[in-house]
């Protein structure tokens, strides 16, 4: 009878072809687990500078050996996901800064955030006031973020505040009265290094238009900016070029130099520019001659003189 040899022989066909069908998966399976992709699961939570909660959240790694930078945008929380196996340098900052933007961020140590240039077309070519800008140049733990194979690490990150503000109160006395008061200011920093936060060498001007101040003064403006270019660097000055307006329209052009006292400043704070200036000028005309005073307003009254 030839069909329970038909059946045997069917059946040790379907046994083989199981055989090499299991041979086949546990072949497959072997071979992913050899090739897995050599990486590890990395969080990093943020602390924001004073509470602040931004809107999210920009993280660039750097790898030690040289290649290309791993940009990731995240939740204002922070990082949490894989990266290559390795040892990398990391930048954070928040994803809702205005007028700056970022360069030279094909490394580490070269990484520069830069204030944008205002309209083209001025009178005098000045940058933006940048805004809302936190920044870390690298995690809380260590120097470098090390990540292992297959395994976990959890670190921090702190962002910090680099806008810095000046604060200018002025007080016109035995004056025209006047309905406007604008100006610029020279010697600002228009960028700063990511890794260090030292401002760079180059330095720019930047355009304020005062308001109305209440009490003893007359106007009052905040400029944000990221630095101030040190006063001891060759060429580097701060001038104060005010315009103020008359009620009948005409202009007073006034030039002050503050040199001197944002360098005794940055010596009383210990060669670091405050994160708030607060500088109190008075304008006078006395026997027809224009008398201006600078002093540190609320801080007792130090760097105070005729200029």
């Amino acid at each position: 009878n030839i069909l329970p040899v038909m059946g045997k022989r069917l059946t040790y066909v379907l046994s083989g072809c199981m055989l090499l069908i299991m041979w086949a998966e546990s072949g497959c399976t072997k071979q992913s687990l050899d090739h897995r992709k050599r990486e590890g699961h990395v969080h990093i939570a943020l602390q924001w500078d004073k509470g602040y909660t931004p809107a999210g959240s920009r993280f660039y790694f750097y790898p030690e050996d040289g290649s290309e930078a791993i940009v990731r945008d995240c939740p204002k929380e922070g990082f949490s996901g894989t990266l290559p196996e390795g040892s990398y340098r990391v930048i954070v900052l928040n994803s809702d800064a205005w007028n700056i933007a970022l360069r030279n961020e094909q490394q580490h140590q070269t990484a520069e955030i830069y204030v944008l240039p205002e309209e083209e077309g001025l009178s005098v070519p000045c940058i933006c006031q940048p805004g809302n800008l936190l920044l870390a140049g690298g995690i809380n733990e260590a120097d470098k973020l090390e990540v292992p194979y297959r395994d976990t690490v959890s670190v921090s990150a702190s962002p910090h505040s680099r806008v810095k503000k000046i604060r200018f109160f002025f007080k016109l006395e035995n004056f025209v009265p006047v309905v406007l008061c604008s100006g610029t200011l020279s010697g600002v920093s228009s960028s700063i290094f990511c890794a260090t936060g030292a401002c760079s060498d180059a330095s720019a001007n930047v355009r304020f238009a005062a308001s109305p101040a209440e009490g003893e003064y007359d106007f009052s403006a905040d400029v944000s900016v990221l630095d101030l270019a040190r006063p001891e660097e060759a060429g580097r000055t701060h001038l104060l070029d005010l315009t103020l307006q008359g009620e009948d329209g005409t202009l007073y052009p006034v030039i002050l130099d503050l040199t001197d006292t944002i360098a005794r400043l940055i010596g009383e704070s210990g060669g670091t520019v405050p994160v708030e200036i607060p500088l109190d000028i008075t304008l006078a005309l006395i026997d027809n001659t224009l008398h201006a005073s600078v002093r540190i307003w609320d801080m007792g009254g130090s760097g105070s003189g005729e200029l």
